[in-house]
């Protein structure tokens, strides 16, 4: 379900994003090289330099041994290159992609000592409608950041500058555009214990889990722009909560806020899960959406047991 949902967004359709062995021309890497590209989707960038791409069905084992040594927040912000979107409002993380817009090598942002991230970064700076956005990461061929509050009108104006520099003008629908992280083909979610979600760790149906998504909307409260969300009390939770829904069985939401000790732009749901669902789902890849008032995110996999 997740690769099928990663090739609609990214327009390139494979089995397994997740294996690793993979063969390009080298005109295909000189071209990727050239951009000083670090997404983590590294099929996506190749195919705009490519004109037949394909797969070759190879072996591809689960991990035999060992744990994985990511934390959430290191999935999550693993993530930040997927959940580029087609639309632009407040509250939602995006990349940007481009040639020369910011330094050769990445800059990560780290918060300033009041907790928030920079609006200018190696000399990069974003604007949406004249708002200078917060910055995660920026580097030659990307940039990281999050959506400032405060704009509401239809079409977002987005400027992109560099040294002094300005790339053309973006201009973007303003329209919630939701998307649940994901890592290795599985949503961002921890059980109820704390855990991460995976097939070989499901959370059991009706417990409570956390969703960890983006573009879900504004805050009732808000937070300032490149804020780390403090943790509670307060909490600052989304003005209008989304459905959440497990293979078509709604869940039921016990808090949708801006994520604890993320950036805001970064959203955390707690729901409940439903005690069953639909007969044939599939346990270890459950599609789960996350349904802001009028509009669904893409279906991540996540896996439960009865």
């Amino acid at each position: 379900m997740v690769n099928r949902v990663t090739g609609a967004i990214t327009g390139m359709r494979l089995s397994d994003y997740g294996c690793m062995l993979r063969a390009y021309a080298r005109d295909v890497v000189d071209e990727i090289n050239a951009c000083e590209e670090n997404a983590t989707f590294i099929p996506a960038l190749a195919q705009s330099f490519s004109r037949r791409p394909t797969e070759v069905e190879v072996a591809h084992a689960e991990r035999a041994a060992g744990a994985s040594k990511y934390s959430l927040y290191r999935l999550v912000r693993l993530n930040f290159d997927l959940m580029t979107g087609f639309s632009v409002v407040p509250l939602q993380i995006f990349t940007l992609f481009g040639n020369n817009i910011g330094p050769a090598q990445s800059v990560a942002a780290t918060p300033d000592s009041s907790g928030k991230f920079p609006t200018t970064l190696a000399g990069a700076q974003v604007l949406v409608n004249g708002t200078a956005a917060p910055l995660l990461m920026v580097q030659a061929g990307e940039i990281h950041g999050v959506v400032p509050f405060g704009f509401s009108p239809p079409v977002a104006i987005v400027r992109v500058l560099y040294q002094n520099q300005e790339a053309p003008q973006l201009d973007e629908p303003n329209s919630l555009n939701p998307g649940i992280f994901a890592i290795n083909g599985q949503a961002a979610i921890l059980n109820q214990d704390g855990t991460i979600n995976t097939p070989s760790n499901p959370a059991k149906l009706g417990s409570i889990v956390s969703i960890y998504a983006t573009g879900t909307g504004p805050l009732a409260t808000p937070l300032s722009d490149g804020q780390i969300t403090p943790l509670p009390p307060p909490y600052f939770l989304l003005k209008q909560s989304p459905d959440v829904r497990f293979a078509g069985a709604s869940g039921f939401v016990v808090f949708a806020g801006s994520a604890p000790g993320l950036i805001a732009g970064a959203t955390q749901i707690n729901v409940r899960l439903p005690a069953t669902l639909p007969a044939g789902t599939n346990l270890a890849a459950v599609p789960v959406v996350v349904v802001p008032p009028g509009v669904s995110s893409p279906p991540a996999a996540m896996s439960v047991t009865q």
